[in-house]
């Protein structure tokens, strides 16, 4: 196992301070998760009323289920006019106005309370595309300012008069050059081929009346092995369809689609590159029809991105309507007593490989779910055998590649498995092995105090029942999970290109307490044995102050000691020293920002 204790000393904590409190730091992207990097101390009143500058974007329902993206500026000039700019898709559109204008923004911004919003930055991943993040940023002559970040309220009335005050200043501009967009579309397809496979994709919505159907075929490594195909229609899945539907009038709107009808451009000196073709059938027999290969009508750039993430969202339904036989597995090559087996899990119970699989006498440790198919290679890459699940107990080998003569004659493509049902797969704790991402799930799943690059992040209540104990002088256990990221931003790029393939990484810390003995063992997730344990007499609590970007934040630090007297200042020094001899062991085991 590498060495992890370099990583986790001090001097690491403090040089990635500025990583852990920035919000590039991209924690929270499973859909669902909170990223907030709120200020609450933000001031939620402003003397000021005269507006210097302003800015403002968010989707905003024109009409029922039309929802349009804006992104508004105001500046003031050094002669007291004021210049507006709305940015539509790519094309700046500018305007002068006079001073009102701003006092108009400041009405709005009274009436609706928008103050109160100042020093939100909160945002949920995975919402749909109408709840993206709105944003809104004022500065006043005073030096004051508003400024928040957070969900999208495309039905709110302050985004409405916002629209109503700057849009008047682009006439001819906005929703009305899109000729078709009341025209019923009755038919959508796209494809879109490229030089990946993530890039070949393609998918068809039909309405006849209220009836939808779709059908849509793509790569998704994810969850499936392969190309898929998904086919969705049925009274039971009307209120997904409706939303796909409404997605692709939105996107024909904002993207105007409309204006590439007819478009049919090659540039055939490309060998590959892209393709896309698109066919919207209208309900009045009207069509339109365009093909591009390797040249694209304006604004294809913006429509592609919008499809890819409509997409995305198609991928997701699919995967939670169709989700695969096998939801996770493992490989134990060292824990006992289940040397060498293999184990999977499917929506009802867990499965074990019997021991004629012969896995303990040929590869270690490295697994990989692929969809419905499993994945195994050794360490030194000499051996790889794929599995693919028949029925949720049965795997049958598709694919093998072993370089090692005297083990070739243990497996043969074609051969099935018969997995046994197994209750008893052990815990992050007690030795499951497994890459980085799975074993945070699980770590929290499981309850142990998670850590993650140096903030806590979960099993706090564990944490305190173990210094509770200890302070009582009772025996006491408490489990770890320490997971690391690398950011290229704040790596040197030599390191960088060095370490980026070794990351994330999760180490897991078994802390014991008996008899006034603390033992500290660690292990790397993929590993399912914990390094010999190192000894030390006292558990100390350290706190202390840190200005960033002129905040001041408080950390506190429970470090591992065996000289009661020892300070922070002087474990900071001995790691800073060239001399071994002058290194004060100590090891950390907790590390957070206070509130």
């Amino acid at each position: 196992m590498k060495p992890v204790y370099i990583v986790l000393t001090l001097v690491i904590i403090i040089s990635l301070s500025s990583y852990m409190l920035s919000p590039t730091n991209e924690l929270a992207e499973m859909p669902g998760g909170i990223s907030d990097y709120s200020n609450p101390k933000a001031p939620k009143t402003i003397t000021s009323k005269d507006i210097k500058s302003f800015s403002s974007s968010f989707r905003y329902a024109d009409e029922p289920q039309v929802f349009t993206y804006y992104d508004f500026r105001a500046e003031k000039q050094d002669d007291g006019r004021v210049e507006v700019t709305w940015e539509d898709y790519g094309e700046e559109l500018i305007a002068e106005v006079g001073p009102e204008f701003l006092q108009s923004l400041q009405d709005i911004i009274d009436k609706h309370g928008l103050a109160g919003y100042n020093g939100v930055n909160r945002v949920t991943s995975g919402l749909p595309y109408e709840f993206g993040p709105c944003h809104m940023h004022a500065e006043y002559e005073s030096g004051e300012s508003i400024n928040f970040y957070m969900d999208g309220e495309p039905y709110s009335e302050w985004m409405g008069d916002f629209v109503e005050l700057f849009l008047p200043e682009f006439p001819g501009q906005g929703k009305e050059l899109n000729l078709h967009s009341d025209l019923p579309i009755s038919r959508f397809y796209y494809s879109h081929s490229g030089m990946i496979l993530p890039q070949l994709y393609s998918f068809e919505l039909e309405k006849e009346g209220n009836d939808y159907s779709l059908r849509a075929e793509f790569f998704d490594y994810e969850h499936f092995y392969g190309d898929v195909e998904f086919v969705l229609e049925g009274e039971e899945n009307r209120d997904i369809l409706e939303y796909i539907y409404t997605r692709l009038v939105d996107i024909c709107d904002t993207c105007e689609i409309y204006s590439w009808n007819g478009f049919d451009e090659s540039d055939n000196s490309v060998r590959d590159g892209t393709m896309f073709q698109i066919i919207i059938d209208f309900e009045n027999g009207e069509f339109i029809s365009a093909y591009g290969n390797n040249v694209f009508p304006e604004s294809f750039f913006l429509a592609e991105e919008e499809l890819e993430n409509l997409l995305e969202e198609i991928k997701a339904f699919h995967r939670e309507l169709n989700p695969p036989l096998i939801k996770s597995g493992v490989y134990l090559n060292k824990a006992k007593p289940v040397a060498g087996y293999l184990f999977f899990d499917t929506a009802d119970r867990s499965w074990r490989s019997s021991p004629s699989l012969a896995m303990s006498y040929s590869i270690g440790g490295n697994f990989q779910v692929e969809g419905n198919r499993i994945r195994l290679t050794s360490q030194d890459e000499s051996v790889e055998l794929v599995f693919e699940a028949q029925e949720k107990d049965r795997l049958k080998l598709v694919s093998l590649v072993c370089e090692k003569e005297d083990l070739k004659d243990w497996w043969q493509e074609g051969d099935s498995y018969t997995f046994m049902p197994d209750e008893s797969i052990p815990g992050l704790a007690e030795g499951r092995a497994c890459p980085a991402d799975e074993a945070l799930a699980l770590a929290k799943e499981e309850g142990l105090v998670v850590f993650e690059d140096f903030l806590l992040t979960a099993g706090g209540e564990a944490w305190e029942e173990f210094c509770e104990k200890v302070n009582r002088g009772e025996a006491a256990r408490v489990f770890s999970a320490f997971y690391y990221t690398l950011d290229e931003e704040y790596v040197d790029p030599e390191v960088y290109e060095i370490e980026k393939d070794n990351y994330p990484q999760l180490y897991i810390n078994k802390l014991e307490y008996e008899e006034d003995v603390f033992t500290i063992a660690v292990r790397e997730s993929t590993e399912s044995e914990y390094e010999e344990g190192q000894r030390f007499k006292y558990l100390k609590h350290y706190s202390e102050e840190m200005e960033w970007a002129g905040h001041v934040f408080s950390y506190e630090y429970f470090i591992l000691v065996n000289d009661d007297g020892v300070s922070l200042e002087d474990i900071r020094q001995s790691l800073a020293s060239s001399q071994s001899d002058d290194r004060i062991p100590h090891f950390l085991v907790y590390c957070d920002l206070l509130d």
